[in-house]
């Protein structure tokens, strides 16, 4: 009896679940996403390298073409420790599903700019990790904004919960740096990896 019923239960949730399926292949598009990422800063001359550790919430507004693409307009906001600085990014959205499946991997590509939101701090030449004579031959004024462009690749996988989808996923991203020297302003791109998970609805 017992058997019987988990048997029932099991046919009614795939069915369900097909029929929500069904009913997201087009129409409103929206996510809602957290990430949290790691980054690798590569600085001239310097022995070792800084790291920097980001948090950051978005948001997309757009349309499902099919089962397999929607596109959307996100905008999002991310805070990086080492420089205390939040930045702002606003971005195309496309993602693509890639089985019209309750779990599927999906490629996703995020393309915009960074819009920096506050000052940040001063690091007056000092790197985590520098040597006292590396610090001693770095500029004495150097601050970094995080700002311009912004490009953000990423891999995953999609569950379906009822009427919204949960996401997992390894984003590259690079975040445009302008870096301020005491003579001169310099354009940076630094690598970073982050875990992203999100829903879908």
């Amino acid at each position: 009896m017992i058997m019987k019923r988990l048997i029932i239960l099991i046919i009614t949730t795939i069915f369900c679940s097909l029929v929500v399926a069904s009913a997201q292949d087009k129409g409103y598009y929206g996510s809602l996403e957290a990430s949290g990422g790691y980054i690798y800063k590569f600085v001239p001359g310097a022995e070792t390298a800084p790291q920097d550790f980001m948090l950051g919430v978005s948001y997309v507004n757009g349309y499902r073409f099919s089962p397999h693409l929607a596109m959307g307009l996100g905008v999002g906001v991310n805070y990086y420790f080492d420089f205390q600085q939040f930045s702002a990014p606003v971005y195309l959205h496309l993602t693509a599903d890639l089985l019209k499946r309750d779990v599927t991997p999906y490629v996703r590509l995020n393309l915009g700019n960074n819009f920096q939101l506050n000052g940040g701090k001063y690091n007056y030449g000092i790197y985590d990790g520098m040597s006292e004579e590396e610090s001693a031959a770095a500029p004495m004024v150097h601050k970094e904004h995080y700002r311009g462009i912004f490009a953000e690749p990423s891999v995953g996988v999609k569950f379906n919960c009822g009427g919204t989808r949960a996401n997992v996923g390894l984003a590259y991203a690079v975040d445009g740096v302008l870096n301020r020297t005491t003579d001169a302003y310099r354009r940076r791109n630094y690598p970073q990896f982050r875990l992203k998970f999100g829903i879908e609805f």
